[in-house]
């Protein structure tokens, strides 16, 4: 009978006690932070002890205390008011365990904070737990290229960036970069949200991704959106913006017709478009035969590609008395981005020269 009213009394101690609120901010994480509840007790002065802990997304402890014993009274308490001591401190071994320990603030994040209170005279344990959630001086921004922008190449550089070092990323926690395809009544948000990407790439530890020449080619004149999302255990607990980029739709590049040879060059010159001259050619006499040659810069005499000879190619257009216009073909030729001449003779052996530039 003794044993059953001892039993009885002290879950009825138990009962009247309970931990009702934590003061833990992401703003103030400190020992003494850690310690600060708010307890209701219905009855007697008791005597305490507190134990904390503060846990990351993956569980790890981030940090740990441990009260001196102190006694709560009747009615509501607060342990900011007690005169609670704090024995021990411990903090965890990672990198965000290493931060709170030196700025006193939760990196952005999820987190988990507990505590137990023990009643020291019965050893009776009361537990609370409370979810915690960071977003400290914390952003997720996409750079470039900048939304609704029309890119030139078929694998950019896509570029982002957020707040905290990549150390900060407790184990589970990473970020990834989608990009899918959008129809032409969506928006990137939409899009990204229900399209199946056709590039995704996990564990970003650069703010710069380089869209891969094994992903899916983009396509001209394609509408594309992406983002950066931040997972944790495979749950996505932050994102930026959805962006859009467009990939433009290449001009066709008109042949440039048509240069005039000169007697002395001068320092103009003629482009190339297509990789082919065009140029006019003023013959007084009548002949069928067109002689020219090429120079590189150093005036070493080009050689054509098919018999590795200084042997010109021919040109393009029936060469009359008169007023001519011919086309060469520089594929022909080995020739490569830079500046040549070019040397044309007439019948008598006159000669007449153009400078172009092959880009």
């Amino acid at each position: 009978m003794l044993g059953i009213a001892c039993l009885v009394l002290m879950q009825s101690l138990s009962a009247q006690v309970s931990i009702v609120s934590a003061s833990v901010i992401p703003y103030n994480v400190t020992p003494r932070a850690l310690g600060d509840i708010c307890i209701l007790n219905t009855r007697q002065n008791l005597l305490c002890t507190l134990q904390a802990q503060l846990f990351n997304s993956a569980g790890e402890v981030l940090m740990a205390i441990k009260s001196t014993p102190f006694v709560i009274h009747n009615g509501m308490n607060l342990t900011a008011t007690l005169g609670m001591n704090i024995a021990s401190i411990e903090y965890g071994s990672s990198s965000q365990a290493t931060y709170v320990k030196t700025n006193h603030i939760l990196p952005s994040g999820q987190f988990k904070y507990c505590c137990a209170l023990t009643i020291n005279a019965i050893d009776d344990v009361q537990e609370y737990c409370t979810e915690l959630e960071s977003d400290m001086s914390s952003y997720l921004v996409l750079v470039s290229p900048e939304n609704k922008d029309t890119i030139d190449t078929p694998n950019p550089d896509l570029v982002w960036n957020h707040s905290e070092p990549f150390s900060m990323l407790a184990t589970g926690e990473y970020f990834r970069m989608v990009v899918v395809q959008l129809t032409p009544d969506q928006t990137a948000d939409m899009g990204v949200s229900v399209n199946v990407p056709i590039m995704m790439a996990n564990n970003l530890l650069t703010h710069s991704v380089l869209y891969p020449f094994s992903a899916q080619i983009l396509v001209p004149g394609q509408r594309y959106g992406w983002q950066v999302q931040q997972l944790t255990n495979g749950v996505i607990t932050n994102k930026s913006e959805a962006w859009e980029f467009t990939l433009r739709v290449p001009t066709q590049l008109l042949d440039n017709k048509y240069a005039k040879l000169r007697n002395k060059l001068d320092g103009g010159f003629y482009t190339t478009v297509n990789n082919k001259v065009f140029f006019r050619f003023d013959e007084p006499y009548a002949s069928n035969v067109l002689a020219f040659t090429i120079f590189d810069s150093k005036m070493q005499q080009v050689k054509t590609k098919a018999s590795n000879q200084a042997n010109p190619v021919a040109a393009s257009g029936l060469k009359n008395k008169g007023y001519n216009c011919f086309e060469v073909d520089l594929n022909g030729y080995d020739i490569s981005s830079g500046y040549y001449t070019m040397e044309v003779k007439n019948e008598k052996n006159e000669k007449q020269m153009l400078r172009f530039f092959v880009q």
